[in-house]
């Protein structure tokens, strides 16, 4: 016999001034720091899971699950939008909200896009398995949906090769002016170079510093909790500080020892390209994953299938 979850739910605060919650001084302005204790009858069983949501005008939501044992403090995070800029919508009419974090204005979601800014269709990559001889060109553009299945796509967005990402594909960074491409972004949008995503780092964490950009390997302290979502993830010490909302997509690798490409890290790690080159004809990318609290920056095969973010231009 099977046993069947009970729920409830109860909403707490109904905003007035005697349960609304507050801000509090801040450093950040963008960071909402909630004070206010919000006291309620709700009951509950030891070992019962309970979902909390914080909620403000003007903001994006944030959700907590834990399970509570007699006393606790929770803190939840909420962001806020880029000003002027709730919200952006790609060729294929996908609509991300975006965030600010520091001087950046970020998308919140993964590219879900099959077109390019100007409606040039990206080659759909479905059943890629196979390749004699080593991995696919590196100048091959492809997208690809989790697993080859499309629903996968719908909250993790596709997964592009690096080429596909960029919109082309080239050796070195002065020939990408930098590192600062375009790609699949819309307009007003571009793929983040490696320096962009170093400004992010460092933003989150300050244990990360301009004197060690170039680094590879996990780095910082605690960059990856601040920017994982509190869902999804296998690890629960994750607060979504900054609103990022980084969720655990996977990617597409391909391995030498059978010539072929598969999928790996579902609900366990993400990565995201950069619009910068890595040397040895590889993409600089940045990797988030389950066991870690730190973030990484990884050089790899420009034909492995990552998730991307915009950022604005």
């Amino acid at each position: 016999m099977s046993i069947k979850p009970v729920y409830s739910i109860k909403t707490v605060g109904d905003g007035n001034s005697g349960t609304s919650l507050i801000n509090a001084e801040s450093q950040e302005s963008y960071v909402l720091n909630v004070s206010k204790s919000v006291k309620s009858e709700f009951t509950y069983n030891i070992g019962d899971t309970i979902k909390i949501t914080a909620k403000k005008t003007n903001y994006h939501s944030n959700t907590i699950v834990i399970k509570p044992e007699n006393d606790e403090n929770y803190k939840i995070y909420i962001s806020c939008p880029c000003s002027g800029i709730l919200t952006v919508t790609d060729y294929d009419g996908n609509i991300y909200n975006t965030v600010q974090i520091g001087n950046q204005c970020w998308m919140k979601e993964n590219m879900n896009t099959t077109h390019y800014a100007d409606g040039t269709a990206i080659p759909d990559g479905t059943g890629i398995k196979k390749q004699r001889g080593g991995p696919m060109n590196p100048n091959a553009k492809y997208y690809f949906n989790y697993d080859d299945n499309i629903a996968n796509s719908v909250i993790c967005g596709k997964l592009y090769t690096w080429a596909a990402a960029i919109d082309g594909y080239e050796s070195n960074n002065d020939e990408l002016l930098y590192g600062v491409r375009k790609g699949i972004c819309p307009n007003g949008w571009h793929v983040p170079s490696d320096e962009e995503w170093l400004e992010l780092e460092m933003y989150v964490d300050d244990s990360i510093t301009i004197g060690t950009p170039f680094t590879y390997g996990f780095r910082g302290f605690d960059a990856g909790i601040k920017l994982k979502s509190t869902l999804a993830w296998s690890d629960s010490v994750n607060t979504d500080m900054f609103g990022f909302c980084a969720i655990p997509s996977g990617r597409k690798e391909f391995t030498f020892l059978t010539d072929s490409y598969y999928f790996t890290g579902f609900a366990g790690m993400t990565a995201f390209w950069t619009a910068s080159a890595g040397g040895s004809g590889n993409g600089i990318t940045r990797i988030l994953r389950y066991d870690s609290n730190q973030i990484a920056r990884a050089s790899q095969m420009a034909s492995y299938g990552q998730s991307v973010r915009c950022i604005k231009d």
